[in-house]
């Protein structure tokens, strides 16, 4: 399939999940709003905030496809939630206090002509607390044994795949990488564009909990490749987070923003 001209333009879900952020949230919806494409949904599942986010929500409900705001069993029971109350063709995930990297994000990359696949893929921008901003580029699908290549923020996938293979509840920190790995395995089709989709903060649950999402990495992989290769690698990948997040906890605060920027030099 090629999507070429106007009237072939599929319609672009894009999925908020939040609970008490209301400050973020309305950040993410002026960003979804902003974009120029002309085709997009929004769905934003609150899991029930006692903050102003309904209040927010009621301020665009008419610029918002859908909303609700009840109780669920955590941020991927939100994510599948807000994929059945989808419409279109492709979904994105842009939760609460994330954004589109700019205006034309999703108009750069869907009016582009491209063979049928599962996932579109890019760059994304990591915000940190102290104000700096770093690009984490993509990295390539036969590395993905090996954790995300990419964020779940720059990922635009098929509405079809994610009624195949919903978010597993039974992976409260992974649900995101078991569903992308386990497409992977069963041959979904790729593709990486070089462009920065998405503007992520660096709080995200698999940011703060790094070594059990190790661990829920290595758990999925091992499904599919049980192997001396894949135990080996996440053997030394949790050693080393607990000793990077030790030397974290015990540096001064502007010596690990000063690494943070060596890094993205």
């Amino acid at each position: 399939m090629v999507y070429n001209t106007d009237d072939k333009l599929p319609l672009i879900v894009v999925v908020t999940v939040t609970l008490n952020h209301s400050e973020e949230l309305e950040e993410t919806i002026q960003s979804v709003l902003a974009q120029t494409y002309p085709y997009i949904e929004h769905i934003v599942v609150d899991g029930g905030s006692e903050d102003e986010s309904v209040s927010i929500l009621k301020k665009y409900s008419e610029k918002i496809k859908t909303w609700v705001s009840e109780s669920d069993k955590g941020i991927y029971d939100a994510m599948n939630k807000g994929v059945d109350l989808g419409t279109g063709e492709w979904v994105i995930f842009m939760n609460s206090g994330d954004c589109f990297a700019d205006d034309h994000v999703v108009n750069n990359i869907f009016t582009l002509p491209f063979k049928e696949v599962d996932f579109i893929y890019g760059h994304h921008m990591v915000l940190y607390e102290n104000a700096f901003e770093g690009i984490k580029r993509a990295g390539e699908t036969y590395d993905l044994w090996k954790g995300m290549v990419f964020s779940h923020q720059a990922v635009f996938i098929k509405m079809d795949m994610l009624r195949k293979h919903p978010f597993c509840l039974a992976e409260p920190i992974g649900a995101d990488y078991h569903m992308i790995f386990t497409a992977y395995a069963a041959k979904a089709i790729f593709l990486k564009c070089d462009v920065i989709i998405a503007k992520i903060r660096n709080n995200g649950l698999s940011d703060i909990q790094r070594v059990p999402s190790l661990i829920s990495h290595w758990r999925v992989v091992r499904k599919h490749q049980k192997n001396f290769r894949v135990d080996a690698y996440y053997t030394t990948a949790v050693i080393i987070m607990i000793i990077r997040q030790f030397v974290k906890f015990i540096l001064p605060r502007k010596m690990i923003s000063r690494i943070i920027k060596y890094k993205y030099r």
